[in-house]
């Protein structure tokens, strides 16, 4: 991924990297650090001030940039809300083509992209116009192979794409059942035991009381 260049009103997705009184450091990928104010979130008070930690993601919007006085972003949208801004927390990031992540959030093209792979598996997704993505799935192994097909995107045809989904998706409910059968083995192999071992106490008090 290249150097980022900020555009207002952009969002990107960015992390921690500097705590400070009135602001944070935030890296988006661009030759300067952006400056995040702590109270740049709709709920943010003077005594309640945003308290994010060194490398925490967060998905913010560039509120401004100037060669001279550098970048400043904000956790809340052009409308001043903030539902989908701020830390983003578990999921996983991958960094892709800035072009391609500004066609994935905004494009006709897009939008039936993200479409299809909500079919087969549900998602929260970040995109970034400095080309980087967060996603976080039901799982690890689903939030993985969604990353892993977005990086296909514009590069392989969407029939492919679903063919790729729906054998992904047959292998990881296979892996989840594999999984459930083994949670069943132990929970019964546990239930063998604890009978045994109230048996076998049983046994030893009667033996005792006869005695």
């Amino acid at each position: 991924m290249g150097v980022y260049v900020p555009r207002i009103h952009e969002c990107v997705v960015g992390k921690i990297v500097g705590d400070y009184r009135e602001h944070f450091l935030v890296d988006i990928g661009a030759v300067d650090k952006a400056y995040l104010s702590k109270l740049a979130h709709r709920e943010a008070t003077r005594r309640n001030r945003l308290n994010y930690k060194h490398g925490e993601l967060i998905y913010a919007r560039i509120t401004s940039w100037d060669i001279r006085m550098g970048c400043e972003i904000s956790c809340t949208d052009f409308l001043g809300e903030s539902d989908i801004m701020g830390v983003l927390k578990g999921g996983i990031t991958q960094e892709i083509d800035s072009t391609d992540a500004k066609l994935l959030a905004s494009s006709h093209e897009g939008s039936k992209f993200l479409s299809l792979l909500a079919e087969y598996f549900p998602f929260e997704i970040a995109i970034g116009a400095n080309g980087l993505i967060w996603i976080n799935s039901i799982s690890c192994s689903a939030s993985i192979i969604l990353i892993t097909v977005i990086k296909l995107f514009r590069k392989t045809k969407m029939k492919d794409i679903a063919t790729i989904l729906s054998k992904a998706t047959e292998i990881t409910t296979a892996e989840s059942e594999k999984q459930e059968d083994r949670s069943t083995e132990e929970s019964s192999e546990e239930s063998i035991e604890e009978s045994s071992e109230k048996s076998s106490n049983k046994e030893v008090s009667t033996s005792e009381s006869k005695e």
